[in-house]
């Protein structure tokens, strides 16, 4: 994949009055970026530079799941549109891994296969930086035909991590840990977290 069009850094600030608190500061290198009020207190910042590494075949996943973080710092809200965003969805594009090319959907679930040969069903991907650690979290939709106890749903869960790190071990690297929401019809959905170095 050649170089990206632009690099871009975001800073998420937390901290500071209700009123800003929580919203993220863009700053790009080019005209017009979007510069929301310094909010103060400490700063996570999250430096995106995708280069044809990131885009390479090697780590596309990882490509592909920043450029979907890229994607909502840069449109905070859903009437935001620019020609930036749509160069880093052309990016973003091109960088999807082939077993997701149709999307991640309840009908076009991401299939990955335990070692014990259980599968999971993953309903989708993304991420999360609520934790504000030095990377940001794998967020994954887990569909389940039944939640069972917390006993068994925290094993599944912790299962259906160890399965997706094995078939993309390239996700470990650049993100702190995974979440995974557990979902089942009319049940409320079980929600389980843990670090890179806890999933094994």
């Amino acid at each position: 994949m050649a170089s990206p069009l632009w690099m871009w850094r975001a800073e998420r600030r937390r901290g500071g009055s209700p009123s800003c608190c929580g919203r993220s500061r863009v700053s790009g290198r080019w005209p017009g970026s979007i510069r929301s009020p310094d909010c103060g207190g400490p700063r996570w910042p999250l430096v995106l530079d995708t280069g044809a590494d990131d885009g390479g075949a090697q780590e596309q996943w990882n490509a592909w799941l920043y450029y979907q973080q890229a994607e909502s710092l840069l449109r905070p809200t859903n009437f935001i549109q620019s020609t930036h965003l749509e160069k880093l969805k052309t990016e973003q594009a091109a960088a999807t891994p082939p077993a997701v090319s149709d999307g991640v959907s309840t009908d076009n679930p991401l299939v990955v296969k335990g070692a014990d040969g259980v599968e999971y069903r993953f309903t989708g991907l993304g991420v999360d930086d609520s934790l504000a650690k030095d990377k940001v979290d794998i967020m994954a939709h887990l569909k389940v035909d039944s939640l069972g106890d917390a006993a068994a749903a925290r094993k599944r869960n912790a299962d259906a991590m160890v399965a997706l790190l094995a078939a993309y071990p390239e996700l470990r690297k650049p993100f702190h840990g995974v979440w995974v929401l557990a979902e089942a019809t009319g049940q409320n959905p079980f929600v389980t977290e843990q670090a890179m170095s806890e999933i094994h």
